[in-house]
């Protein structure tokens, strides 16, 4: 479930006098990329993809509001592929490596957007790709999972205000109150990404997506 940006603004702005909540949501907007791309919390499970024969890359379907932040591991028929660059497929395979066609062992990425197997499927398989990847929200959201909110508020507050203070001839500037906050998000990241690299990344969703076409 996703809430607007507009439900931080009363922990936000009694700190932040004569601020408009319009550059208050931004800052929280921006807080909450900081804080995901910083923690990788927002996780989601792939829905599996189908691959065709002779078909190497296939795109990624993100949730709207959301960009594609990192895949944390891809599947092929439940057998884990191996990341590797360019240079090293064409190590593997030769610099034709994408004319290769065979069972799938490893993949690329040459945007974050889509996938590339190595080699190309040889068959038709529905269902085949699976995986797990990280996002992050977009600059043109207006909502935000909600688990920013219950769960890490105050963390989201404290980036917010660091932002907000660090503005410059505002009448809420406050280097030194910015460079608290900024602290205090920091810590608080570290410590959220601690948590998710101690297991989370590999529990289930919270939350599954709809897509919204």
């Amino acid at each position: 479930m996703n809430v607007k940006y507009e439900v931080f603004l009363p922990h936000v702005l009694p700190h932040v006098p004569n601020c408009y909540d319009n550059q208050a949501v931004v800052a929280i907007r921006n807080a909450c990329i900081d804080y995901c791309r910083d923690t990788l919390v927002l996780q989601q499970d792939l829905d599996p993809i189908s691959v065709s024969a002779g078909i190497s890359t296939y795109e990624i379907d993100v949730p709207t509001g959301y960009n594609l932040q990192q895949v944390l591991g891809i599947y092929y028929l439940s057998r884990k592929l191996e990341r590797k660059s360019q240079l090293e497929l064409e190590k593997l395979y030769s610099r034709n490596w994408q004319a290769v066609v065979g069972t799938p062992q490893v993949f690329t990425q040459f945007t974050m957007e889509e996938i590339t197997l190595a080699p190309a499927p040889k068959d038709s398989v529905a269902n085949a790709i699976t995986g797990r990847i990280t996002l992050v929200p977009a600059r043109d959201s207006t909502t935000v999972d909600s688990v920013l909110y219950e769960r890490y508020l105050d963390h989201i507050v404290a980036g917010s205000l660091s932002r907000l203070m660090s503005t410059p001839n505002q009448p809420y500037s406050d280097a030194a109150g910015a460079g608290v906050y900024l602290t205090m998000f920091k810590s608080a990241s570290a410590s959220t990404r601690s948590f998710v690299n101690g297991g989370m990344n590999h529990a289930n969703m919270r939350v599954r997506y709809n897509k919204v076409w």
